[in-house]
């Protein structure tokens, strides 16, 4: 049941990214419309993958306590980065919407740093 649920979060981030790119590339500016509709999805996601997963209480609960400190730690990095004016408002909405669409089994720390690591390896290899 789990690689279900990581294959439709993964399809769900690719969604997210090719309708940003499209928005991104025709207006300049992705709408908060449509911002607010990949939040209602990623939670949505997010309840079904807590119902249909787990089954203890304990571990429910766990789960939870584990995505809001991740996405704790993401809002806090993206927002330093966007305090350092190294990324906008709208790519630290959208980091927040991945991570928030991504499953806890397979999140922690260490990917966290990954990712940034190749974000920012992207963003200077880009600036050169």
């Amino acid at each position: 049941m789990q690689s279900k649920f990581f294959f439709g979060d993964i399809l769900f981030i690719f969604i997210i990214l090719f309708i940003s790119i499209y928005f991104d590339i025709k207006y300049r500016k992705i709408p908060n419309k449509v911002i607010k509709w990949f939040l209602f999805f990623g939670l949505l996601l997010n309840l079904f993958e807590i119902i249909f997963t787990y089954k203890t209480f304990l571990i429910i609960v766990s789960v939870i306590v584990l995505k809001i400190i991740f996405l704790i730690i993401i809002f806090l990095i993206v927002f330093f980065l966007f305090a350092l004016k190294t990324i906008g408002g709208g790519d630290g909405k959208l980091i927040f919407l991945i991570f928030l669409a991504h499953p806890v089994k397979f999140l922690n720390i260490y990917f966290i740093y990954f990712f940034f690591f190749c974000f920012f390896s992207c963003f200077w290899f880009f600036l050169l």
